[in-house]
């Protein structure tokens, strides 16, 4: 019983021994994803403008487009499926070690208004963050599977996958994934996936609930409380959302009746002239690289610089 005891014990640190070395080439490299979230958890920034949200802020705001038309420092500071509550989280755990940004554009994703019960999508993905105390604690605040995640390398592990691994290895060996060099602070420029094709999508009724206005207030609250200046933005939809949203006008009067009531501006691009072009999307929701050119130099046309404090 005693020799078992030690070789469970032998295993166990054998384990936490590969979930470190697993770790640490994962945060080895200084581009791509990892690096990306290595820059907003662990280090110490100062940028000018921050772009919040999910999957669609991270692929629709350029911000080398954004840093050369503006003249300023930006950030993209997005997570895939991140819904009001984690976008809320994200901004808590860089604020934890960064400077303020002057200005905050927050992605406002009206076509699927929800609070993910399951928690964070591909949560694997933040597990090597999970050492730092504050990025932790923040974390396990929205998803208590972190908590395991963090301390048993029995749970973690079997969670991480064959595919994360291999990403490991291959940083261990110097060489990046073919879509690192993609990465650009925090942008993610996709010109890897086809243009979208016809399969029809699902259309809902969307609406914001109780927990999502507690965020979006809390949201709010924060920025006013940093001193940033909030703008809440939805991006180009393939067909402007109205393929997407039954009860899409009754929708947007609610988000205005939200901004308005907090002197905040929504500022809706989600139904520009160009949203009905088949090869400037992945998918309904989604511009690839060439749309997310086109959208943010609009974007940068649009509103003039002087609105803000740069």
């Amino acid at each position: 019983m005693k020799r078992v005891i030690t070789y469970l014990i032998l295993f166990t640190l054998l384990l936490y021994g590969i979930r470190a070395f697993h770790y640490n080439n994962l945060l080895s490299v200084n581009e791509g994803y990892y690096d990306k979230y290595k820059t907003a958890f662990l280090k110490s920034n100062k940028y000018d403008l921050l772009i919040l949200g999910s999957s669609r802020a991270q692929m629709h705001y350029n911000t080398a487009t954004i840093d050369s038309l503006w003249n300023c420092n930006s950030f993209n500071l997005s997570y895939n499926g991140a819904n009001i509550q984690q976008a809320f989280i994200l901004l808590k755990c860089y604020l934890a070690k960064s400077i303020p940004p002057k200005v905050l554009f927050y992605e406002m994703d009206y076509h699927v208004f929800k609070t993910h019960e399951e928690g964070w999508m591909d949560f694997q993905n933040l597990f090597p963050f999970l050492e730092d105390d504050c990025t932790f604690d923040f974390l396990r605040s929205s998803d208590k599977r972190f908590i395991y995640a963090r301390y048993f390398p029995f749970y973690s592990l079997p969670y991480t996958g064959i595919k994360n691994f291999s990403t490991g290895i291959n940083y261990f060996l110097g060489k990046n994934l073919y879509n690192d060099h993609l990465y650009y602070k925090g942008y993610f420029k996709n010109s890897v996936q086809p243009s979208l094709n016809y399969k029809p999508t699902k259309r809902m009724y969307q609406w914001i609930n109780k927990t999502d206005r507690d965020y979006l207030d809390s949201l709010i609250f924060i920025c006013k409380d940093n001193d940033i200046q909030l703008n809440l933005i939805s991006s180009p939809i393939f067909g402007g959302g109205k393929l997407d949203v039954i009860n899409h006008t009754q929708l947007m009067k609610q988000i205005n009746n939200v901004t308005s009531l907090n002197g905040l501006k929504f500022i809706n691009y989600s139904s520009l002239s160009f949203c009905n072009q088949r090869n400037l999307f992945i998918d309904h929701h989604h511009l690839n690289a060439r749309g997310s050119d086109l959208f943010t130099q609009y974007l940068c046309k649009t509103i003039q610089v002087s609105e803000f404090y740069y």
